[in-house]
């Protein structure tokens, strides 16, 4: 059985495992960038405005995503949101 899963991107390790995906699908098959290295903060834990996450099959990385966003969320008053 295939497991697929998802991990949050917070410290070199799983950072250089993301910087490596990030490497072969933009560098090496698109030709998007010149180098991966600052395509992920090194202070990714510090970051307040994304999220990173390191998608994995089988324990093998194969996919990276961020989540942007900018809180905090103001809601209208007719929502009643606590």
């Amino acid at each position: 059985m295939v497991r697929i899963s998802a991990v949050k991107i917070i410290g070199p390790g799983t950072r250089n495992l993301a910087l490596d995906v990030i490497y072969k699908v933009y560098r090496q098959e698109k030709h998007w960038i010149n180098s991966a290295q600052h395509e992920i903060p090194e202070d990714i834990a510090l970051t307040k405005s994304m999220l990173w996450f390191l998608a994995m099959v089988d324990s093998k990385p194969v996919g990276v995503l961020r989540l942007c966003y900018d809180p905090p969320l103001i809601f209208p008053p007719d929502f009643k949101a606590t």
